[in-house]
C-alpha cells in the first residue's frame, strides 16, 4: 500500500513537473514572441530613423555642394577681376611709355629738322 501510494505520489509529481515545463516553456514562447515583437518595433524604429538620418545628410551635402560651387565662382571671379585691373595697368603704362618715346623721337625729329633748316639757311648764307 505504501508502494502504491509513492508510485502514485511520483506519478503525480511527473504529472506536475511535466505540466510546469509545458507551463514554462508556453511562457519562454511568449517571451520569446514579445522580445521578436519588440525587435521588429525597434528595427522599423531604426529603419525610420536611418532613413531620415539619410535624407538629412543628402540634403546637407547637397547645400554644401552648392555652397562650395558659389564659393569657387566667387574665387575665380575675384581671380579675374584682379586678371583685368592688371591688363588695364599694363595697357596705361604702355601707353605711357609709348608717349614718352613718341614725345621724345619727336623732340629728336623736331630737333633734326630745325637744324637742318638752320644748316640750310647758313648755305644760303654763304
Amino acid at each position: 500500500q505504501r508502494e502504491t501510494m509513492l508510485k502514485k505520489q511520483k506519478k503525480e509529481y511527473k504529472m506536475e513537473l511535466k505540466e510546469s515545463d509545458l507551463v514554462r516553456a508556453e511562457e519562454i514562447n511568449s517571451v520569446k514572441a514579445l522580445h521578436t515583437k519588440s525587435l521588429q518595433m525597434m528595427r522599423k524604429m531604426f529603419e525610420g530613423n536611418t532613413a531620415e538620418l539619410e535624407e538629412r545628410c543628402k540634403e546637407r551635402l547637397t547645400q554644401l555642394e552648392a555652397d562650395l560651387e558659389l564659393r569657387r565662382k566667387v574665387h575665380i571671379h575675384e581671380i579675374e577681376e584682379r586678371k583685368n585691373l592688371h591688363i588695364s595697368d599694363l595697357m596705361k603704362n604702355h601707353d605711357k611709355a609709348f608717349g614718352q618715346m613718341k614725345s621724345y623721337y619727336n623732340d629728336i625729329t623736331n630737333d633734326n629738322l630745325k637744324l637742318i633748316k638752320d644748316l640750310k639757311d647758313e648755305v644760303k648764307e654763304m
